[in-house]
């Protein structure tokens, strides 16, 4: 005997789309290839199904043997969407699409798993002795393959060993535990939170001394070091006919049991014991390579069958929950979560909570915030990890099952629009066991912004640093492509904020930044206002980007390529205020200087009126109390003192006369103000504005 190797492939599907607590029903759909026959299926974790398919070649008393190397893949998404697309292009030996002798199936296996990601197995020697064989996903990031069988050369004893090997860093498998000979395992996550579960289907009892033929249905729970942690037999199993037995994620199993195509189907409670017959036809008949089902993640069963040359039905049913009859969530460990599904979330919510059916630990996986956008991909905005240093996220210090996770002020930022929180499996761990626990797939916690009314505020133009690196890249560029990287940069975050494209744009030029001690560039962006305030407002639009500056690694300005190297130290700063260190100084002395001369000869003046000029002496002593008040206002302007004399609305208090150096002062004191106040700053402003565009010149 030929010792087995199996070579993994891991094939990138098609995007996959969302909601898998879409119900399918029933469809039909049109291959675009005629005369294919269903040769292997599985489902993803997200509800997705795959389909393989192949053209026969080889038949042998009408019957298919062999198919074509081609592998035609269907992928049914969970809003019944279908993807088709096919692989010719590989290396797998030809005998894999060929059946394996006694049996209905051919050499190759494909195993769903999430992310987008399915596994084809093959084999590389038509010889293998393995007699069992499943590869099943993990919750640590990774999938194990079950296998059993003698792979010694020259073994000649009735014992098998029964092994686990996982990919999630190690290389080396486990062997859990030696058995009789083996027909047959069925391997899966136990939702539970305690580990992995597989099943055994032996050919004679486990106990080794016993030398009975009777099958034994074996159930082993183990955790992801290999420890085995139970052992027990599931004795009340009908072994008459060929049987398939499904764990299902709310508890329990489904067993068919067949015969030919006429198919039965039962969901057995966690001892075995049959709880009642599947809602579908019963018998239901399956033809060989023309029919197959699948069983979901929210205990729902898929059938597909052939009804002609090329039309395929789909037909979906749900199956009954032992548990988590009102879960939403597709997991059965998590007992609420705050904000509840479909609850209004906004700018001021700033945490959420997740609870869980048991204490829980930290672990190393995600907890992401996306914006759903239709007819596009879907807006990350805010992902960080469960490690313990995360102040962003820890366990609730008064309920050790429950975790807090922090929501940034920029995340919840488009009224009307819908969010989903995405928990990755692994994010956290069940601290008894430290089992990595279930998440949360996208589009089930959903949420949504309220509406929102915004305050004007004008156009701004503001100001972003590139990191070192990110500099050196810019100035490596070619004028052409320096615009370029400009506007790509702006419309990337114009999809990170998010904004209209055509409202925050690149502005002329860069200016080089030595205040960091390097070489640092400086890029201006304007952002245009808007009438409609139901539209963030440029304040709004420079407070988010300040704050995914902020929090730059837990957001999506890390996925592009440009806003990846703005520089998080540094905020958006409006394009003069940068300016206000080396303008401080020269204003200040501008504004004392001149609020003091003014307010010098308005005193003086008032002073001398009073004691010189019989008129404004009358009238000090009759609104005098008034002038104490305009004596600080003309210490902006001087020529506010005319006011008391300018007879407005023909009152007494506006009626007053100034003498005639009182009337010669208040002008001269005014034209040194326009001197020492007025065409300064004036200057100022117009040498800032030559500055900029020196700066900013391309």
């Amino acid at each position: 005997m030929v010792k087995f190797t199996i070579i993994l492939y891991v094939i990138i599907l098609l995007s996959l789309l969302p909601s898998p607590s879409t119900q399918l029903q029933r469809f039909t759909y049109q291959d675009p290839q005629a005369g294919l026959d269903l040769i292997d299926y599985d489902k993803s974790n997200d509800g997705t199904i795959i389909l393989r398919f192949g053209k026969p070649i080889t038949q042998v008393n009408g019957s298919t043997m062999c198919w074509d190397k081609t592998i035609y893949l269907r992928i049914i998404h969970p809003n019944a969407s279908i993807s088709f697309f096919s692989i010719s292009n590989h290396d797998i030996p030809d005998f894999n699409f060929c059946l394996i002798n006694g049996t209905n199936n051919d050499y190759t296996k494909i195993w769903g798993f999430d992310q987008g990601l399915m596994l084809l197995t093959f084999h590389d020697s038509s010889n293998a002795t393995t007699s069992a064989i499943m590869a099943f996903y993990v919750l640590e990031r990774g999938f194990a393959i079950a296998y059993g069988g003698d792979d010694s050369l020259n073994s000649t004893a009735n014992i098998n060993s029964f092994n686990v090997g996982t990919t999630n860093g190690s290389n080396d498998s486990q062997t859990l535990i030696q058995t009789s000979t083996l027909q047959e395992l069925i391997c899966n996550v136990d939702f539970d939170g305690a580990g992995n579960i597989c099943m055994l289907i032996l050919t004679s009892q486990y106990n080794i001394t016993n030398t009975t033929s009777q099958p034994t249905l074996l159930k082993i729970s183990y955790l992801s070091s290999g420890s085995v942690t139970k052992i027990g037999e599931m004795k009340n199993v009908n072994f008459t006919n060929g049987f398939n037995l499904i764990p299902l994620r709310f508890g329990g199993y489904l067993m068919t049991v067949y015969q030919d195509v006429t198919n039965f189907g039962y969901v057995l409670e966690e001892d075995g014991n049959v709880y009642c017959n599947w809602s579908l036809p019963q018998p239901l008949y399956l033809p060989q390579h023309k029919s197959g089902y699948a069983v979901l993640t929210n205990n729902s069963i898929v059938v597909v069958e052939n009804q002609n040359d090329s039309i395929w039905s789909i037909t979906r049913d749900d199956l009954y929950r032992f548990y988590g009859q009102d879960n939403r969530y597709n997991n059965p460990i998590i007992e609420s979560t705050n904000p509840i599904i479909g609850s209004q979330v906004n700018e001021s919510t700033r945490q959420l909570l997740s609870t869980f059916t048991y204490p829980v630990t930290l672990s190393s996986s995600n907890v992401s915030i996306y914006q759903q956008i239709i007819g596009s991909n879907d807006l990350l905005r805010q992902r960080f990890n469960g490690d313990s240093s995360n102040p962003l996220c820890r366990l609730d210090p008064n309920n050790n099952k429950s975790i807090l996770i922090q929501v940034l002020p920029s995340t919840f930022n488009e009224p009307n629009s819908l969010y989903y929180v995405v928990i990755e499996n692994n994010f956290v761990k069940r601290s008894d066991s430290n089992e990595a626990l279930l998440g949360v797939d996208k589009n089930l916690w959903t949420l949504v912004a309220e509406n929102k009314q915004y305050v004007y505020s004008s156009k701004i133009t503001g100001i972003i640093r590139l990191t070192p690196d990110g500099s050196n890249y810019f100035l490596s560029l070619s004028s052409a492509n320096r615009l370029k990287f400009h506007e790509q940069i702006a419309a990337d975050l114009s999809s990170v904020i998010p904004v209209e494209d055509n409202r925050l744009t690149a502005a002329d030029g860069f200016e080089k930044d030595m205040s960091t001690g390097t070489l640092q560039i400086l890029l201006p962006f304007n952002i245009k206002d808007t009438t409609d305030l139901s539209k963030k407002s440029t304040d709004k639009i420079s407070q988010d980007l300040n704050t995914l500056l902020t929090y730059k690694k837990y957001s999506a300005l890390m996925d592009y390529n440009t806003t990846a190297l703005i520089d998080e130290t540094y905020s958006m700063t409006i394009a003069h205020a940068r300016k206000v260190p080396e303008l401080w100084l020269p204003t200040l002395m501008i504004l004392v200087i001149s609020t003091s001369t003014n307010m010098a000869f308005s005193f003086m003046i008032t002073v001398h009126e009073i004691g010189k000029n019989p008129k404004f002496n009358k009238w000090f002593s009759e609104y005098g109390h008034f002038l104490p008040l305009l004596t600080i206002i003309s210490t902006g302007h001087i020529e506010a003192l005319n006011v008391l004399t300018s007879k407005f609305g023909m009152l007494e208090i506006f009626s007053t006369t100034f003498s005639k150096t009182a009337e010669k002062t208040i002008f001269i004191v005014g034209i040194l103000g326009l001197i020492i106040g007025e065409i300064p700053q004036f200057i100022i402003q117009v040498g800032t504005l030559f500055d900029e565009k020196r700066y900013f010149g391309v």
